[in-house]
Parts: C-alpha cells; sequence; structure tokens
C-alpha cells in the first residue's frame, strides 16, 4: 500500500514538469451579492459671457447606489497557481431604481493551493488531484454603467474601473464548491468618480469533467 502510494506521488510530480494550461479544467462561478458604491460628481464650471468672470455651477456632490447584483465569473487558462478570468456583474434588486452593470478581466493568485483541479493522462494512467480548499486574491480592470439618484434627478455614467479582491472556494463534491468573495474597486467615470465594495457568495462547477 506505501509502495503504491509513493509510485502515484512520484508519477504525479514528474507529471507537473509537463503541466500546461489546458492540465487544470476552467471554472464557471456564478455568484448572488451586494454592490455598494460611493460616488461624488466632477465639480463643473459656467463661464459667463464675460471672459473676465467665472461663475461656479456646482460644488461636487456625494451620492451612493446600493444594488443586489448577479456576477458570472469564468475561470480560464488555469495553471498550477495562477488563472485568468472574465466576468460580468448586473443588478437584481433596489429600493431606488439605482443600478451597476460591469464588465472586467483579470487574474487570479492563488495561495497554498492549486487553482483547479488538475488532471493527467499517460500511456493510459488517468490522474486528478482535487483541491479541497483553495484561498485567492487577485485584481481586475474593466468598464461599468451606473444609474445613480440625487436630490434633484436620476443620472447615469460610465465609468473605467480597477479592482482588488480575494477569496476562498470550499469543493464539497468533484465538481461543485461554495464560493465567497470580497472585492474593492476605484472608478473614474466622464461624470463622476467612486469607490465601491462589493460581496459576493455563490458556487463554483468545474468544466470539463
Amino acid at each position: 500500500m506505501k509502495a503504491k502510494s509513493a509510485l502515484i506521488v512520484i508519477v504525479f510530480l514528474l507529471a507537473l514538469t509537463k503541466v500546461r494550461a489546458n492540465d487544470f479544467h476552467p471554472i464557471l462561478n456564478t455568484s448572488m451579492g451586494m454592490v455598494n458604491i460611493s460616488l461624488t460628481e466632477n465639480t463643473s464650471t459656467l463661464t459667463a459671457t464675460d471672459e473676465s468672470v467665472t461663475v461656479e455651477e456646482d460644488a461636487a456632490a456625494a451620492t451612493a447606489a446600493s444594488v443586489i447584483s448577479f456576477e458570472v465569473n469564468y475561470e480560464f487558462k488555469n495553471y498550477a497557481d495562477k488563472s485568468y478570468f472574465a466576468k460580468a456583474v448586473v443588478p437584481l434588486m433596489t429600493a431606488d431604481g439605482s443600478g451597476v452593470f460591469m464588465g472586467s478581466i483579470g487574474a487570479n493568485f492563488y495561495i497554498g493551493s492549486l487553482s483547479s483541479i488538475f488532471s493527467f493522462k499517460d500511456k493510459g494512467t488517468q490522474i486528478y488531484m482535487i483541491p479541497k480548499t483553495r484561498y485567492y486574491w487577485g485584481a481586475s480592470t474593466g468598464v461599468g454603467y451606473v444609474v445613480y439618484n440625487t436630490i434633484s434627478a436620476k443620472k447615469s455614467d460610465i465609468f473605467f474601473d480597477l479592482g482588488i479582491h480575494g477569496g476562498m472556494v470550499y469543493n464539497f463534491s468533484r465538481k461543485w464548491g461554495m464560493r465567497g468573495e470580497l472585492g474593492a474597486g476605484r472608478g473614474t467615470g466622464i461624470a463622476t468618480s467612486s469607490f465601491g465594495i462589493k460581496i459576493f457568495l455563490g458556487t463554483s462547477y468545474y468544466i470539463g469533467l
């Protein structure tokens, strides 16, 4: 029994020397959670007909948008300790009609575990390594569209987003896992600047098993 276990370890170590991105299975993550964005409208000025006089029209106004949202996240090109992803966030429910739509790409970096299920086949022998718990952090960049309310009107803006995040996945079966993620991002828009917090809980599914 010990000799068999040792053989499996040796074969696995030899397999790691040939690891490619397609030796790891892509992952589809789906989650629900809360997106909370604090926005500050950019200060604008109004120039009078007399070019020597400039009148300030509006001071920067602050507001916020809190939205229950749905996220789809596809992890691909997985390696031993990292993966790349593309994700989309859409609003599901809000009390005041605000909403946040986002599309992002980025990378995850895994701490102390494989990024996904590793499978290797050589001369009829199939080896699977299935991580039970995965911890990761990552960064992303993308674009978004926000609808928000001010005292006087409902407004919208397009923004460019830079974000960081961290999370964990616990696998309760071969294909399925539970996933939680917390992220923060800084947005720069046409009419606003923003800071957002995102909290998501959902499932993780290994594709191709």
